[in-house]
């Protein structure tokens, strides 16, 4: 699944100059065009999920915790619901978000998506990745599809305790920069701009989460009322 033309010396020295690296033609051609394809004509829809985070106040104290809604017709009311009071929230300053992702399927699941998770995790791939980073890659965290749609985003966060490092597979053809859904990079301060990435078909961006303070990034807002999706593969990797 991986090119193997990569430069992995070449890659490595860019990575251990500032502890981040893009890297173009990530995926085999030929199978991340495929993959991409099934993603976004094949794979069910129904293995979408809107995922949100719920705030809730309980004796004086404040609660959160993601929640997912399956993507299907009969929860186009509710998903619509939740979407505003994320909205409400991001005007507030506070956290949040709401965009479509996949979960974890059984064990053993035989889908193309169980299958590129498998490869994720494989010492194959994980070889591969230390030798960029110069350190040893055990295993991967969670990882999942995503698919940004009109309106969805991405607030300022960071990733403190999710892995060592962090990555975005962008797995959408054509993606223009006008639309959103944009990959922004922050100083520490959240507020200083350090990057901005557009989603390019099969780039991979790989970073470094810091052991004090994580790494600060946000998805800006897909433009409303468009039809394009924004596909990407994400997690993390310890």
């Amino acid at each position: 699944m991986l090119n193997r033309a990569h430069n992995t010396a070449a890659l490595a020295t860019k990575f251990a100059a500032k502890q981040s690296l893009e890297i173009e033609d990530y995926l085999d051609p030929e199978f991340a065009k495929n993959f991409s394809k099934w993603l976004y004509q094949e794979m069910p829809n129904e293995w979408w999920f809107t995922s949100y985070k719920e705030y809730t106040q309980q004796e004086n104290k404040s609660y959160n915790k993601t929640e997912i809604i399956q993507c299907s017709p009969k929860n186009k009311d509710r998903i619509q619901f939740e979407t505003k009071k994320s909205y409400n929230l991001f005007n507030s300053g506070k956290f949040s978000y709401v965009f479509d992702r996949t979960t974890q399927h059984k064990a053993n699941c035989p889908c193309k998506l169980c299958d590129f998770r498998r490869y994720l995790n494989s010492s194959d791939h994980l070889n591969f990745l230390s030798s960029v980073i110069g350190d040893t890659l055990a295993t991967t965290r969670e990882t999942f599809a995503s698919r940004f749609t009109a309106g969805q985003f991405l607030s300022p966060h960071h990733d403190l305790n999710k892995g060592k490092v962090g990555f975005v597979l962008n797995l959408t053809p054509k993606w223009r920069a006008e639309w959103g859904g944009l990959l922004h990079i922050l100083e520490n301060d959240y507020k200083t701009l350090k990057k901005v990435i557009i989603p390019s078909f099969n780039k991979l961006t790989l970073f470094t989460i810091p052991e004090q303070g994580g790494l600060p990034h946000f998805v800006s807002h897909v433009v409303p009322d468009t039809t394009q999706k924004r596909i990407s593969y994400t997690g993390w990797f310890a």
